[in-house]
Order: C-alpha cells, then sequence, then structure tokens
C-alpha cells in the first residue's frame, strides 16, 4: 500500500510539473507517465492477489508417491511441495501443527516456519495462546513465539480451558495450574480433566470420580464410575456400574440425574444439543429431554462438529466403514473409510489403506493440482 501512495504521488509531481511548461508533454514524459501508472495498476493487482490468498483456505493433503504431506488452496494450488511427515489443518490463529524430520513446529498459511520443529510431541495452542510441547519425557509450555512461557517442567500436561487453568501431572499425581506456571489446585487426583465453561472440572479420586470448582473443592462428590465434562447446557455424561454392566446417564450441575443412567455409552452434547447414545448395540443421538432425535441404527458415532457433521460407523464391523451424517441424520458423505475423526477447520482426516488423508465437506479428497 505504502508503494502504491509513492507511485500515485510521482505521478501527481509529473503531471504537475508538466503542466508548469508550455501545456504541451515530451516523449519521455508520455513514457515516464505510463511506466508510473502500469507500474500502479501492477503493485494493486499483486496487493489484491495477496489479500485473496489470504481469505482463500489452506489445506493439507497427501502425497503418495512421496509419503508425505503438503498443503494446498481449496482450489488445488499448491502452497507447499509434500515434505512433512504429519500435517494437520490450520486453527484460528492462522498456524498448523507439522511433523518435519521427526520433531514437531508450526507453520503459517504460506507454510513458512513460525516455531521451527524442535518438539518430540505438541498440542495446539488454546485461546489463550499458549500450546503444551514435550521435549524427551518432559512437558511444558510455549506461547505463539516458540518461548517457553515458564520454566516448569512436568510429566505430563494437557491444553489451557478458557479460565486459564490446566491439568498437570507431576509427582504421580494431576493436579492444575495458571498461565504463570503456578500451582493452583495441589497434585492430589489420580486422573484429571478439563475445566468446563461452567467451572467444574471431572476427577478421579478413591476409585470414583467427581467435579471439584477452581477452588479444588468438590462440588459433586466423586460417585460415578466414569464422567465427562460439561457441555455448554450444563449437562455430562456419567457411568453408573462396573465396566461391562454400568449404565451411562446426564447430570446437571448440582449432580441430579436428568436423563436416567439407562445407556450402554453416551458421550457429551454438541452445541446443537445433540448427544450420541449407545442402545442395543446401536448408536443413534437424543435431545436435552433424553428423547431420541436420530433413532439408534449406527455401530458407532461421535459428537457434531462446528460444521455440523458427526461421524458415524455403519454396515458392521467387518464389512462396514466411516462416513458422516448431518443433523438431521442424514449421510452426506458415505460410510466407506477404515478410518476417520472429526473435522476441523473444513477438512477431516481419514484412514485410506494404512495412511492418512484429508477429504472437505463432500467428501472428495484433497489433491493439489
Amino acid at each position: 500500500m505504502k508503494k502504491i501512495i509513492v507511485f500515485a504521488l510521482l505521478l501527481v509531481m509529473v503531471t504537475a510539473l508538466a503542466g508548469c511548461g508550455d501545456g504541451a508533454k515530451t516523449t519521455e514524459e508520455v513514457q515516464t507517465e505510463k511506466e508510473l501508472q502500469d507500474n500502479q495498476k501492477s503493485i494493486e493487482k499483486a496487493s489484491e492477489k495477496t489479500e485473496n490468498k489470504n481469505e482463500a483456505v489452506v489445506a493439507p493433503y497427501y502425497d503418495a508417491d512421496a509419503d508425505k504431506y503438503g498443503y494446498c488452496l481449496d482450489n488445488g494450488e499448491k502452497v507447499s511441495e509434500a515434505i512433512f511427515d504429519k500435517a494437520e489443518p490450520f486453527s484460528e490463529n492462522g498456524f498448523a501443527k507439522v511433523k518435519f524430520e521427526e520433531k514437531y513446529g508450526f507453520i503459517n498459511k504460506d507454510c513458512k516456519f513460525v516455531i521451527e520443529p524442535q518438539f518430540d510431541e505438541a498440542g495446539d495452542f488454546a485461546s489463550n495462546g499458549i500450546a503444551w510441547v514435550r521435549e524427551g519425557e518432559k512437558y511444558s509450555y510455549i506461547n505463539k513465539s516458540g518461548e517457553y512461557v515458564f520454566e516448569a517442567k512436568f510429566h505430563n500436561a494437557e491444553d489451557f480451558s478458557s479460565n486459564g487453568i490446566a491439568a498437570v501431572y507431576k509427582n504421580s499425581k494431576w493436579g492444575y495450574i495458571n498461565e504463570s506456571g503456578e500451582c493452583v489446585i495441589e497434585p492430589q487426583f489420580e486422573n484429571a480433566g478439563d475445566f468446563s465453561s461452567n467451572g467444574l472440572a471431572p476427577v478421579y479420586e478413591g476409585g470414583k470420580w467427581g467435579y471439584i470448582n477452581i477452588d479444588g473443592e468438590y462440588v459433586i462428590e466423586p460417585s460415578f464410575d466414569k464422567a465427562d465434562y460439561f457441555a455448554e447446557n450444563g449437562l455430562a455424561s456419567v457411568k453408573i456400574g462396573s465396566m461391562s454392566e454400568g449404565k451411562w446417564g446426564f447430570i446437571n450441575e448440582e449432580g441430579e440425574f436428568v436423563i436416567e443412567p439407562k445407556y450402554d455409552w453416551a458421550y457429551a452434547f454438541s452445541e446443537n444439543g445433540l448427544a450420541p447414545v449407545l442402545e442395543d448395540d446401536k448408536c443413534g443421538y437424543i435431545n436435552e429431554a433424553g428423547e431420541y432425535v436420530i433413532e439408534p441404527q449406527f455401530d458407532s458415532a461421535a459428537v457434531f462438529s462446528e460444521n455440523g457433521l458427526a461421524v458415524v460407523r455403519m454396515g458392521g464391523w467387518e464389512n462396514g466403514g466411516y462416513g458422516y451424517i448431518n443433523e438431521s441424520g442424514e449421510v452426506v458423505i458415505e460410510p466407506q473409510f477404515p478410518e476417520a475423526y472429526d473435522f476441523k477447520d473444513g477438512f477431516a482426516e481419514v484412514g485410506v489403506g494404512g495412511k492418512y488423508h484429508f477429504i472437505n465437506e463432500k467428501g472428495e479428497f484433497v489433491t493439489p493440482n
């Protein structure tokens, strides 16, 4: 933009100088003015192209010949050759996690490293701009510049929740730290989950799961054999009973059952108000009243992604495959994949022939031109 302004000013100056003479332009002046105009147009086109590229969707693709991953635009134009051992879709912060020469790092949408590959393992950046990383047997946290946020090291670590607290494992127990690495809940639990937006986190102690608040106090006493996080609707799936004979239901923030434990398996509610459950060997989706919205018909089912699609398996465990349904239960991507995962940034990873590819929301493989 600065160059465009400079050329525009030069153009004005040339015109003004011509007006100070006898009103006639020399051949050289005309050529100079034309060159300036052409340069200005070229810069405007380049600027427009850059803006379009920034707005375009950059997606990972798999190259079978190279057995590597690269990135291309959604129109098939290559952004990067297939050089990465692993690749993921871009997150909202404009970074994508990749594995290069056996180490993890992060790239931008120009496929340039913004954090050099140096970690044995890495998580995604949380909303606070912090991600966990592992080097050897120790976990710590970095910011988006790749700098360590604090010096503390742990034996395991989870993502930061929206309240700025993360579960960490140290001295054979789980506790919680804040964004400065300070321990806010001492390591004391045998297992621990992330905090939900309601300020409650599931923890495991003495053979049972319960829920604590950010002060580490039990709000719901340990009484469940399995427990999941609270969804945005204030409900959490929990299990009562043994591994083989126990049943799943849903509780509210007071620990009261609002959907009685009668399912063989259940998972969290999505933002659309639907939760996958297993009953009589088939999975379906219920609403917050425990009513089936999508009748049990799938071998397995996952939560809905932000784009309104969910992974399901159909056709049996021997000959069937994974595909995707919409919120009406209609199959939009046929069950055909041996493995399939949730959509992220408009793309989903699927396993085919022992290798992992990426598909778009139409079920088409991402491939460069």
